[in-house]
């Protein structure tokens, strides 16, 4: 019996690390957190855009998505998540280098989108706060 669901697949090969994606339009910030990430046991991959097809294709547990991106910006991915077929299996982290004001408004939107936010971080975001965080999901470890 096939089962194409990728999860379920890495699960059998003895991977069973929730996916976290980080959506960032920095380069050197997603690869200097997957590399943190990945030194602490988690799963990462970067992407400098989100799609609905990438975010199905991925299957993420955890989507680290910053808020302040060109183009599609963190509350427009929200709300394309939103309407999601898996958005109630994904947890959003916010990261942005703007106010902390800012980070509660989209904190808000969050809510009004119907997705569902772990927690949110000013950039430069600290590791051990954001692993911390991911530990309490009960998806690791």
């Amino acid at each position: 019996m096939t089962n194409p669901d990728p999860s379920h697949a890495a699960t059998l090969a003895g991977f069973s690390r929730p996916q976290i994606l980080i959506c960032d339009d920095d380069p050197v910030f997603s690869s200097e957190l997957i590399e943190a990430l990945h030194v602490r046991g988690f799963a990462a991959t970067a992407l400098l855009t989100m799609s609905a097809v990438r975010a199905a294709i991925l299957s993420p547990s955890i989507i680290i998505l910053d808020l302040c991106m060109p183009g599609m910006d963190g509350i427009e991915v929200m709300k394309m998540l939103g309407t999601h077929p898996r958005r109630d299996y994904f947890e959003i982290v916010l990261v942005s280098g703007e106010s902390e004001e800012m980070l509660e408004v989209a904190k808000r939107w969050s809510e009004v989108c119907g997705v569902q936010l772990l927690g949110k971080f000013r950039k430069p975001v600290m590791i051990r706060p954001l692993c911390d965080l991911l530990e309490t999901t009960g998806l690791f470890f």
